[in-house]
């Protein structure tokens, strides 16, 4: 979740965890089912957070292994208050890449929760 108070003082003054945008970051959900969650921490991942959805299923269509074992484990995708999948029925391929079709411009990032 990414929150933007005021201003980079405001932000700053009130502790929060920035990203390098200077948005404040927080991992806690009050409404989650989840304890937390962490930025990627699955192997290779990294090489993939804040690609878009372009070059993500450009990388899926050319055989990228890393882009296929990361689309293919998915268990939800999420995107502006609507999401698919979940903890006993994850989201299918086909889900993803309809979704990265539609948000060609838009940025992946991938999230690991944790209870």
């Amino acid at each position: 979740m990414t929150t933007r108070p005021r201003s980079r003082r405001t932000r700053e003054y009130r502790r929060l965890n920035l990203n390098e945008d200077g948005d404040a970051v927080s991992t806690f959900n009050e409404d989650s089912f989840y304890d937390y969650y962490e930025i990627g921490e699955w192997e290779g991942v990294d090489a993939l957070q804040g690609i878009t959805c372009r070059e993500l299923a450009d990388r899926y269509n050319r055989e990228d292994a890393l882009a296929r074992t990361a689309i293919g484990s998915l268990c939800v995708i999420c995107k502006e208050g609507w999401y698919d999948g979940g903890l006993w029925n994850d989201t299918t391929t086909a889900t993803v890449l309809n979704e990265l079709e539609r948000n060609t411009g838009r940025k992946v990032w991938w999230l690991n929760f944790h209870d």
